[in-house]
């Protein structure tokens, strides 16, 4: 009788387990016909993404996931050679990591180890999957949290890592496939209601340069920043940069950004979003102020390509209006005026952005998206193109 009740619990056990973990299936689709006056191109994009996730005691989880991708650009007029995503890179791994939350005494404690991802406040520096560790306090109106990574495993067009000539090369080079090898750090505080109805915060962050090849590049951030609401309608965000960097010799920069935000919840879910994001030019080098050098090369607009899109020498203004007619509903039209500051030197207008995106929930698992605009440069700046433009359409679901 009691093998029978041991052998009772035991499966009980595992049944419990097994009905508590998550699996499944992401797919993503998205084909694109974009060009400029000049040329016209048909892009495709797919991937199949699998994860599973299963908890470790009551407080933890493991997460697990891995995707198949196909991209490639297929030039309509002229015409002429495919560009394809390598075979090497068709297969990656994407965020498998452990993580949990728990609590002692009144103090949180969160934490993630493996490929998670990582981001400082303004997400314009650093954003991205990479392996490492995170981990995170919460005492009262106080969150601390300090993360350790790594970029050198991770495929080199999804790190996008472009700081010196160095990262540059091995961007161009084919028979490089892994990103430039570089340790980050991060360390994060924030306060709440310092300000009634606000939070201050810091960022401390810092990137060195593991692999010497012409040359290494240190980098390193300090980022105050505040955010808040005012009235019921109102958010507003604020965050300022400094820059110290390493190479040859000591380099400082600067980059800032200003956002507010007006929501009527009463009138469709309508929001209206005006933006204001600055990174320093510079004097190529040649002194001591630089051009701002983010660790992650993100994209800053829809449709703009090359340096015109890059957070360095940028200054860019936008305005985002946005409508959910029915809830499962979003529309969405947004304006980007970009310019060159070049510091110290005449600003220089860079181009004008118009795009609309307008994406529809089907249930919980269906989700579809059509994104369409144009970029008008100055000539300027940008004798390529006299115009650029993009329509894209987006499918993803979720079994």
């Amino acid at each position: 009788m009691k093998r029978i009740l041991t052998l009772l619990i035991i499966v009980s056990g595992i049944t419990m387990q097994a009905s508590a973990v998550d699996f499944g299936v992401n797919l993503f689709d998205t084909t694109g016909l974009n060009g400029t006056d000049k040329v016209v191109n048909v892009s495709q994009a797919n991937a199949a993404e699998i994860f599973v996730e299963f908890p470790v005691g009551g407080f933890s989880s493991i997460y697990i996931s891995g995707e198949a991708r196909f991209s490639g650009i297929f030039p309509i007029k002229p015409k002429g050679m495919i560009q394809l995503l390598p075979i090497s890179q068709d297969f990656r791994v994407t965020r498998t990591e452990w993580s949990g939350n728990t609590a002692f005494n009144r103090i949180g404690l969160q934490w993630a180890v493996g490929r998670t991802s990582f981001n400082e406040y303004s997400k314009k520096i650093l954003k991205g999957l990479f392996d490492g560790a995170r981990l995170g306090l919460t005492i009262k109106n106080t969150d601390i949290s300090f993360a350790l990574g790594y970029t050198g495993i991770t495929y080199k067009h999804d790190a996008k890592i472009r700081i010196d000539q160095d990262d540059i090369d091995r961007m161009d080079d084919t028979n490089k496939v892994l990103a430039p090898q570089r340790l980050f750090l991060l360390l994060s505080s924030s306060f709440q209601e310092v300000i009634p109805s606000h939070t201050f915060g810091i960022d401390v962050l810092g990137q060195f340069d593991l692999l010497k090849q012409t040359g290494r590049t240190h980098t390193q951030y300090l980022i105050p920043y505040i955010h808040g609401r005012i009235g019921k309608n109102i958010n507003w965000r604020y965050w300022g940069v400094i820059l110290f960097g390493e190479d040859t010799q000591f380099f400082y920069s600067f980059a800032s950004g200003l956002a507010v935000q007006y929501f009527k919840p009463e009138w469709r879910y309508f929001t209206l979003t005006g933006k204001l994001d600055w990174a320093a030019g510079g004097y190529d080098g040649t002194k001591r102020m630089r051009a701002f050098v983010p660790i992650t090369d993100i994209k800053q607009t829809v449709i703009a390509d090359g340096l015109a899109n890059r957070f360095s020498n940028m200054l860019a203004g936008a305005l985002t209006a946005s409508i959910q007619p029915i809830q499962e509903l979003l529309a969405q039209l947004s304006y980007v005026m970009l310019a060159s500051p070049k510091t110290l030197e005449i600003l220089t207008y860079t181009g004008s952005e118009l795009s609309a995106k307008v994406a529809y929930h089907f249930y919980n698992d269906f989700d579809v998206a059509f994104t369409g605009g144009i970029f008008v440069p100055n000539k300027e700046v940008i004798q390529s193109y006299n115009v650029r433009w993009l329509t894209e359409l987006t499918f993803t679901v979720k079994l």
